[in-house]
């Protein structure tokens, strides 16, 4: 975020978050946005935008979506990742990394595929002593 926080202010970009695009349409001077932000609908200008949303949603978007856009973004499906980052203080650890094949295979929404900690990770666990300690938090 800090990264992106640096390059909207040295380029003087005028970013907004949590701003509905409801179309974009494409003329000679730029783009023109129909925005709903804060219950407002607006029409702005702008030289050029950086799409974040999934791919195939700019093709609803646009107003006039090219032919090699609709080739390439109309067969796009999104594969939606979760991670969270969390610090466990003394809890029972096995291994450094733990695939969930059942839950890999069956697809379930949501569903656990892998726990993996860095610090065991990258700690160079080579044998099964080394694991030991890791195990038992020592």
């Amino acid at each position: 975020e800090n990264v992106w926080k640096t390059i909207f202010e040295k380029e003087n970009l005028n970013v907004r978050f949590q701003t509905d695009i409801v179309s974009l349409k494409r003329k000679t001077n730029g783009l023109y946005l129909s925005t709903w932000q804060n219950f407002k609908a607006r029409t702005e200008h702008c030289d050029f935008l950086i799409w974040t949303p999934e791919a195939s949603e700019l093709l609803r978007t646009l107003d006039i979506p090219t032919k090699e856009e609709t080739h390439l973004l109309g067969s796009l499906t999104p594969e939606i990742f979760h991670a969270h980052l969390i610090d466990v203080k003394g809890g029972v650890r096995h291994s450094p990394s733990t695939a969930f094949l059942a839950n890999m295979l069956s697809k379930e929404a949501y569903g656990v595929t892998c726990t993996a900690d860095a610090a065991g990770i990258n700690s160079g666990l080579k044998t099964p002593e080394d694991m030991a300690k890791y195990d038992n938090n020592t």
